[in-house]
């Protein structure tokens, strides 16, 4: 990685417990409203991950999972790489933030995703 783009990557902070609480709010919300024309839900989802928020991870991962679960379409092979890097990025930032294993962070997005579902 350039030393550029290091010094991009240092800049934003870790995620804080109330950003946690911020996340679980998106997963308990009505299914968002999608773009239908995959290839600029992609654009927009590379956006969400590129940024790196918790809150943009989990409109992600929420839209993700509902895509996932709904019988009216699925994944394509792309969107399920990008929902399942948002999901370990999403695990990564909450465990950081409560004190806790990617596991464990991983069990409490599937918990919250349940409630949504």
């Amino acid at each position: 990685m350039p030393a550029t783009n290091a010094n991009l990557v240092t800049k934003r902070a870790r995620c804080v417990p109330r950003n946690v609480r911020g996340t679980q709010g998106r997963f308990r919300a009505s299914p968002p409203v999608e773009e239908l024309l995959w290839l600029r839900r992609q654009k927009a989802t590379r956006a969400k991950l590129a940024e790196g928020e918790p809150i943009g991870l989990a409109d992600v991962v929420s839209a993700g999972a509902h895509r996932h679960q709904g019988s009216r379409s699925r994944l394509r092979v792309s969107e399920r790489d990008l929902y399942l890097k948002a999901r370990w990025l999403l695990a990564a930032e909450i465990g950081y933030a409560r004190g806790i294993g990617p596991s464990q962070a991983e069990d409490w997005i599937t918990g919250q995703l349940a409630h949504a579902i």
